[in-house]
């Protein structure tokens, strides 16, 4: 917060804005990885699944 603000003490609206700009992109590079890894444990499950229909397939 103490970078946010200018030498009068208001706060530096440039700054805000460029961290808000920041943390957007970060959040955004976070809920990509999420996403993939979304699809991945999706794509595990699937595959866990198949073979254990096909281990319950075999007398």
């Amino acid at each position: 917060m103490v970078a946010l603000k200018g030498e009068n003490e208001d706060f530096d609206w440039q700054a805000v804005s460029h961290y808000l700009i920041q943390k957007q992109a970060a959040v955004e590079e976070n809920i990509k990885e999420l996403e993939l890894q979304r699809e991945r444990i999706k794509n595990y499950r699937i595959s866990i699944d198949k073979c254990i229909q096909e281990l319950d397939s075999y007398p």
